[in-house]
């Protein structure tokens, strides 16, 4: 009997450690010995017995918890604490999953991986939540400085935010659209995960000072305000192509013939991994934004 006595005390010290690991990450010490109340008798707020809520579901030790709604009803404040708190618990190594609505950009930031849906429950981004809002621009979203992300994002999926790429645009175009970029933002989530190193800051620091000084050389100015609302000159095709001769090592004529078709292609992929599918003409914020993202692909691009 006494292997199970002693069983059942590490059982009781191990929950004991667990209740309060809950109290402190929920940051629910402070009202432990208080009574929680209702709607006939009124105890604590509505945020702390949020927090009581999901405390009772982090008890059992669960490896993944499943949230429906858990900010919903609370204020700004008390949802980004118990988002905070669940980010907390995450990087001891629990997987939070929750449906969210309209959520504030700092809370929603906090989220490691987001899944954006539309009519119908269709993808239309599944990624990292800080990658949502340059996924979007590079589709041809313009995000006012002054307005929610989050709120922005919203907007677009529900067709309410026109597309300067896309006169044309109605959120149905989501879908394919994300079919066509699935690939691109899943290779950018490994990455980011920590398969590669980022380019040093300095790197890139002296890439965009580089990009700054020969814009003007390399740009063309005379594009429709529709494609270049900015007038601050674009990048096509062949300007691209241009700018990678002017820089490539001379080569037989044979050999330049072989690889032209080579060549196009990759000016293809290149433009799409900088401006977007079917986009045309990239601007100069958005090659700033793909010298910024420049991993340990360097090489391949």
């Amino acid at each position: 009997r006494r292997p199970a006595v002693i069983s059942l005390g590490l059982r009781r010290g191990r929950r004991k450690l667990i209740y309060e690991d809950v109290l402190e990450v929920m940051q629910l010490s402070t009202i432990q010995n208080s009574i929680v109340g209702g709607l006939e008798k009124r105890g604590i707020s509505g945020g702390q017995r949020k927090r009581v809520s999901i405390g009772l579901e982090l008890a059992a030790d669960p490896t993944m918890l499943f949230l429906d709604e858990p900010t919903s009803g609370l204020d700004a404040a008390s949802s980004l604490s118990i988002v905070h708190s669940l980010k907390k618990l995450t990087q001891l190594g629990l997987t939070s999953v929750m449906v969210v609505h309209q959520p504030r950009w700092s809370l929603f930031s906090l989220f490691d991986d987001v899944l954006l849906l539309g009519k119908g429950g269709r993808t239309v981004y599944s990624g990292p939540a800080k990658g949502a809002q340059r996924y979007f621009q590079q589709l041809g979203f313009e995000a006012p400085k002054s307005e929610n992300p989050a709120d922005w994002i919203m907007d677009i999926i529900a067709g309410e935010v026109p597309n300067y790429r896309i006169p044309q645009f109605v959120p149905e175009m989501l879908y394919p659209l994300w079919e066509l970029n699935a690939h691109v933002v899943q290779k950018s989530s490994r990455i980011d995960q920590g398969q590669s190193q980022s380019l040093p800051s300095d790197d890139w620091r002296s890439m965009v000072k580089k990009l700054d000084e020969e814009w003007g050389l390399i740009c063309y100015k005379q594009a429709p305000s529709a494609v270049d609302p900015k007038r601050e000159g674009v990048l096509r095709e062949a300007d691209l192509l241009r700018l990678l001769r002017s820089i490539r090592p001379a080569v037989g004529e044979d050999e330049e013939e072989d690889d032209e078709d080579d060549v196009q292609r990759a000016l293809r992929q290149l433009l799409t991994r900088i401006a977007g599918p079917s986009a045309l003409v990239c601007t100069k914020t958005e090659i700033r934004e793909f010298l910024r993202g420049l991993h340990g692909v360097v090489a391949e691009d």
